[in-house]
């Protein structure tokens, strides 16, 4: 199973069913999707100076100095997609 389909699993009405109204489970199965979702690669937001990253817009790292690059994001841990600045794809 990847980690898309384990979100997309967690995100079925059959799991929040289990959870009974219960808001720490819901809290709790809430919690392991923001995780998951934070180890797919997401490229990161560009504005006229710097890259972003996509999920709490913290400041990576100045488009003038693209070598100094973050594999996940300090702040929050967000795995950035770093290939298409590179390769100049979006």
């Amino acid at each position: 199973m990847t980690n898309k389909e384990a979100i997309r699993w967690l995100h079925t009405a059959e799991i929040l069913d289990l959870c009974n109204g219960n808001s720490k489970d819901r809290q709790a199965v809430n919690l392991a999707i923001d995780a998951l979702r934070k180890t797919i690669p997401e490229p990161p937001y560009e504005n006229d100076t710097m890259y972003q990253c996509p999920y709490c817009r913290r400041s990576l790292t100045y488009k003038t100095c693209v070598k100094k690059t973050y594999e996940y994001c300090p702040k929050c841990g967000q795995r950035i997609l770093w290939w298409n600045i590179a390769t100049g794809n979006k």
